[in-house]
């Protein structure tokens, strides 16, 4: 998936910040995570590490684009 316009770039941070809480949520309700919980949070982890590359990728776009 890559981001195309302004608005799938909003969409994209919005997702972001409710991945991030939910995995600040996951690490302080779960202290003894099982090992579900513990690949969850891999999952979570990777998936904002792609959406912060993907919007670095749509500004760093954008700052090149001929305007």
């Amino acid at each position: 998936m890559t981001i195309q316009n302004p608005r799938e770039l909003n969409s994209t941070r919005r997702k972001l910040v409710a991945l991030e809480q939910q995995i600040l949520e996951l690490r302080e309700t779960d202290q003894e995570m099982n090992h579900t919980d513990t690949l969850t949070v891999r999952s979570l982890v990777r998936l904002v590490n792609q959406l912060k590359e993907e919007i670095i990728q749509f500004e760093l776009a954008q700052e090149v684009a001929p305007q």
